[in-house]
């Protein structure tokens, strides 16, 4: 694909004028200085809304984590509240047993005639 594309300086831009100049020694001619200058200006601000993404993206990903570790939090809590609950219950039954041991116990001491 060839095109070509022509524009001219204005008086005020005698700065960029005598930097294009500067510039082509070090390429073919000023038609290339100018190209390699549209590319480089082309790159950067590619890279510049990449790395803008990336930040976007960033930022939603530590807004997940916050979330993720909210949700893990409650279910933490859950989990707990759920062990104390068993654990509770549990009880109730050790002291159902312990009471159910202490009255056998009881009726096979007083089968042999001992009273408490």
């Amino acid at each position: 694909m060839k095109k070509q594309y022509s524009f001219r300086l204005k008086n005020s831009d005698e700065e960029l004028s005598c930097f294009i100049s500067e510039l082509a020694k070090q390429y073919k001619n000023e038609s290339e200085a100018i190209r390699q200058l549209l590319l480089f200006a082309y790159n950067y601000q590619h890279e510049n809304k990449q790395n803008e993404l990336m930040k976007q993206i960033q930022i939603q990903l530590e807004e997940m984590k916050g979330i993720q570790e909210q949700y893990h939090s409650q279910v933490l809590k859950q989990i707990e509240n759920a062990s104390f609950a068993s654990y509770e219950v549990n009880n109730d039954d050790v002291e159902e047993g312990d009471q159910v041991a202490q009255e056998t116990a009881a009726a096979l001491i007083s089968g042999f005639g001992v009273e408490f």
